[in-house]
């Protein structure tokens, strides 16, 4: 007998931010002005889309900690919610 586990839906994010063709420098300084902006709006949960690889992938995790919001990573692995 076959047992299907059941996903948890994830929560659907209020914005998104496509860091796709960005340096990491500018990618830096995008996501800085997307989560405060996205703060003073009142959101909750937003997305930052990194792709499934390289730099910023890899650096995000610790820009949003060191800003002081909680990431974690999406379903389909490239990209990150973030609580506000």
């Amino acid at each position: 007998m076959r047992t299907e586990r059941k996903r948890k839906a994830l929560p659907k994010p209020q914005a998104k931010l496509d860091l796709h063709g960005f340096t990491v420098e500018i990618a830096y300084g995008q996501v800085i002005g997307f989560l405060n902006r996205s703060k003073d709006r009142g959101l909750d949960i937003v997305e930052v889309i990194t792709g499934k690889s390289g730099l910023i992938r890899y650096e995000f995790p610790f820009w949003a900690e060191n800003l002081g919001y909680r990431a974690m990573v999406s379903s389909h692995g490239g990209s990150f919610l973030v609580w506000v």
